[in-house]
């Protein structure tokens, strides 16, 4: 009974680290607008962003961050994805934007974010043998720490793989139909000028006949 009861206090523990983890996200991106967040970053603090575009016909957007200060820390034009780690040089909120006001097309945007320093923090967290009061963390307690970070990591690209793949589909399915409508285009123009041929030279011959 104590053994289940151990286990089950670390499922618990690890289910609640892995949904306070949560660093993944959908949103629709309307046409002619964007969409702002932001992030409050301490000095050499490190952010990796990701995002992928999906479910338009047109996938391409503009993405960019802002410092503090107001400067461009990076711009990126019409692409449909991107993955982009920098390093904060000034402490304070920074902005980063997805933006689709030069395109007619509404879509859907999946991004992740991490940071800020969170795998490395997490490794050092993990590695430590001593708490801030100085006594012996439990290895069960690190090894959780270990097993939610990883399966965040996982998560994450997971989520990323799963909308590329979406995308492909979404991408390949298209191919198909425009070539099946092609075809069938064709079909039908290499019947009619069949069908003119014939009654052209039919014609004519009668009209050498008579």
């Amino acid at each position: 009974m104590k053994s289940f009861l151990i286990l089950l206090g670390i499922a618990l523990l690890c289910l609640f680290q892995f949904t306070q983890a949560l660093s993944t996200f959908t949103i629709d991106l309307p046409a002619q607008e964007e969409a702002c967040f932001l992030e409050d970053l301490a000095s050499q603090e490190q952010l990796d962003l990701a995002f992928e575009v999906y479910d338009s016909d047109n996938l391409e957007i503009d993405f960019y961050i802002n410092a503090p200060n107001g400067d461009i820390v990076y711009r990126l034009f019409k692409q449909p994805s991107m993955s982009y780690s920098f390093y904060a040089t000034t402490e304070g909120v920074y902005q980063y934007c997805f933006s689709n006001k030069f395109n007619g097309d509404d879509k859907k945007l999946h991004f992740s974010v991490h940071g800020p320093n969170e795998r490395t923090l997490i490794l050092s967290k993990s590695a430590d043998s001593e708490d801030a009061a100085g006594q012996m963390v439990d290895p069960i307690e690190k090894a959780i720490e270990r097993l939610s970070s990883s399966l965040r990591f996982i998560r994450d690209e997971q989520a990323h793989m799963y909308v590329r793949d979406k995308v492909h589909n979404w991408t390949a399915n298209s191919n198909n139909r425009r070539v099946s409508i092609w075809s069938i285009s064709e079909t039908v123009m290499l019947i009619c000028v069949s069908a003119w041929q014939i009654y052209y030279l039919r014609s004519w011959f009668s009209v050498s006949r008579n």
